[in-house]
């Protein structure tokens, strides 16, 4: 059975009054918030893998039978690797566009010095 994951409502703080701050202390307070912000949606994802492992552990653990506990490693082994081996071709995908963009970037480039010397000689002229 799938248990429902129960959300925490977050409590709402007390109105005050709206101060007037000066430019730069603005700018420092937004970031200080967005880092704030960053390091508890970190703390989240966290939080939920060591859920997951703990799930995992304890459904590990109520096998009692062996051979359904290495069925069971398989599976996931099997899972494990099938990612990895998505996430190499991945990696090998964003490598080939990196190198493709480069080409790109370096024909242009020249095609842009070409221009820039044909323009010259023409002005000289």
């Amino acid at each position: 059975k799938k248990k429902k994951k129960k959300k925490k409502k977050k409590k709402k703080k007390g109105h005050r009054k709206s101060v007037q701050l000066e430019p730069e202390e603005e700018k420092e307070t937004k970031t200080q918030e967005e880092t704030a912000q960053h390091s508890n949606n970190s703390d989240d994802d966290h939080d939920r893998q060591d859920n997951d492992r703990k799930r995992k552990s304890i459904a590990l653990d109520n096998i009692s039978n062996p051979n359904v506990k290495i069925v069971f490693l398989e599976k996931e082994l099997a899972i494990k690797t099938e990612l990895v081996a998505r996430m190499q071709l991945e990696i090998e995908d964003l490598r080939n566009q990196k190198i493709a963009l480069l080409v790109n970037t370096n024909q242009a480039m020249n095609q842009l010095r070409d221009a820039i010397l044909t323009c010259k000689g023409k002005q000289n002229k």
